[in-house]
Formats: C-alpha cells, sequence, structure tokens
C-alpha cells in the first residue's frame, strides 16, 4: 500500500511538472502585443517598439508621425517625431549650449502667455540610444493650473537627415508611461 502511494504521488508530481514546463514554454514563447513596427516619415522610414493600446497618426498638427500613449486622466502621453529636410546636420555643442539661454526665453514667454510656471529646465546633454550614437536633448517641467508637465526635445541625424522628437506628457503619466516612452526612444532605427 505505501508502495502505491508513492507511486500516485510521483506521478502527480510529475503531472505538475509537466504542465509547469508547457506553461513556462507558452508564456516565454508566445508572440508579445507589444511588437516594432515600420513608419514613413518623410522620405525616410523607421522602426521603433510599439506598445500595445498606443496610437499613431501621420500628419497630425503638420507633424509627420505622432504616437499617442493611452489614455490617462482624459490626456495621453505625446511622441511628436519630424524630419526636417536638412540634410547632413553637424552638431556644434559649444554653440547648441550658448542657444539654451534662448530656448528658455522662448519657453518663459510661452508660459507667461499661458499662465503657467516653470518647475525646472533639463539643460543642454549629448547621450545615445541603442541605435542611433548621437541624440542632443533639452527640456523642461512647467506648471499650468493644478497640472505638472515635462517636456523634452531630441535632435539627431537618421540617414543623413536631421530629426526632431518631441515628448510631452504629465507628472502622472510620466509615472505610469515614462519606462514605456524610453523604450520606444531607445528603440529607433533609421532604416534604408
Amino acid at each position: 500500500m505505501k508502495e502505491t502511494n508513492f507511486t500516485q504521488i510521483h506521478f502527480y508530481n510529475y503531472k505538475y511538472l509537466l504542465i509547469l514546463l508547457f506553461l513556462t514554454f507558452f508564456l516565454t514563447n508566445s508572440p508579445t502585443l507589444a511588437m516594432e513596427k515600420k513608419f514613413p516619415v518623410g522620405s525616410n522610414k523607421i522602426s521603433l517598439y510599439y506598445p500595445e493600446k498606443w496610437q499613431h497618426a501621420f500628419n497630425f498638427l503638420s507633424t509627420p508621425l505622432t504616437l499617442f500613449g493611452p489614455v490617462l486622466d482624459g490626456r495621453r502621453a505625446v511622441i511628436s517625431i519630424n524630419n526636417t529636410d536638412i540634410p547632413n546636420f553637424s552638431f556644434d555643442k559649444k554653440e547648441l549650449q550658448d542657444n539654451e539661454g534662448s530656448y528658455k526665453k522662448g519657453r518663459l514667454k510661452w508660459l507667461k502667455k499661458n499662465k503657467g510656471k516653470v518647475v525646472r529646465f533639463t539643460g543642454y546633454r549629448v547621450s545615445k540610444w541603442k541605435n542611433i550614437p548621437e541624440v542632443h536633448s533639452i527640456g523642461y517641467s512647467y506648471t499650468i493650473k493644478n497640472d505638472l508637465f515635462l517636456e523634452k526635445s531630441y535632435f539627431f541625424n537618421c540617414n543623413n537627415e536631421l530629426f526632431n522628437i518631441s515628448t510631452l506628457m504629465t507628472w502622472k503619466q510620466n509615472k505610469e508611461h515614462g519606462k514605456t516612452v524610453k523604450k520606444i526612444l531607445n528603440s529607433l532605427k533609421c532604416l534604408n
């Protein structure tokens, strides 16, 4: 009788092990809901990580490509992707750092017009993404009424053409979608 119980326990353990292995294989090898997607931007093509529940629009407010995050409190995180038709742009880091003051002045003028207040400027920086070796960025955060917004602009060459990406989201959207936005930007590839 003891041997029969041992055999039954061994059989059930083996059965659960097979179920566990099946689930592990299925869950790790099933297609993901987010994927890489290709988009035309002007005469170029790009690909990037495109999460589930995000949407895109071509030529929205004269922007070649705009990505919209899921609705959160009646708003959406926005990524605007623009090509500039400027070929082989040469970044002069000293000149760009010197223009930081003009950027601040322009943003403060816009905030005054829209009854907002600056919270913080993110100074000019040079970084790199996985597929883009040199990305120049600048940004700031501000409040309008009781909402805190984060806005950032990125500049880089893509297939020998200057591109600009702008991101805009509220503080709450940043907490919810900030990592996803970084993943989208870091995944961007220029295609031939």
